[in-house]
């Protein structure tokens, strides 16, 4: 069954995802995307640069024979590039029919953010720069009693319209 027959077929397993998300690390800050958006996670492969690409763009890479781009997250966040180690992989993504691959430093886990724990962002406090923000959560751990604090991304939005279509045409 393919995935979006899946989804038809269990409406409260849309509804379950909603809450669920993927936290990870980058530039020592906590970044959490839905998991529905999430198609797989692998380690680092080795990656071939697109010529004439933005720096943000690391390249390419197969993955079951299908080409698909990888972005480095922390440089296109703006951030200094930063040597990838063992704990560095990449989060596969669709967006709009398109699998992206997107380069974290480190996964941290899933968990789940209640509704009521997530401050949204008013869209005249934040610069067009960084309008992938759709959140921010504040989460306490029970066992530590630490607080942690969630940026919540909508990865589709870490490029332009415009930076989404070039990159998917270099690769097909």
């Amino acid at each position: 069954m393919g995935e979006d027959e899946t989804q038809n077929n269990h409406p409260e397993d849309a509804r379950a995802d909603s809450n669920r998300y993927l936290t990870f690390w980058t530039d020592n800050q906590l970044f959490g995307l839905s998991i529905a958006d999430v198609v797989q996670i692998v380690g680092m492969y080795r990656v071939t640069k697109l010529p004439g690409s933005s720096d943000y763009v690391k390249g390419v890479v197969s993955l079951r024979g299908e080409l698909l781009p990888v972005i480095d997250v922390r440089m296109r966040l703006g951030r200094v590039e930063k040597q990838y180690n063992d704990r560095t992989c990449i989060i596969i993504i669709k967006i709009q029919h398109s699998l992206l691959g997107f380069i974290v430093e480190a996964l941290d886990k899933v968990c789940n953010i209640p509704d009521e724990a997530i401050t949204f962002p008013i869209n005249a406090n934040f610069s067009s720069e960084n309008t992938y923000l759709t959140g921010i959560a504040k989460l306490r751990s029970v066992q530590n009693k630490e607080e942690k604090i969630i940026m919540l991304v909508n990865m589709e939005k870490l490029l332009s319209d415009k930076e989404f279509v070039e990159l998917v045409q270099s690769v097909h």
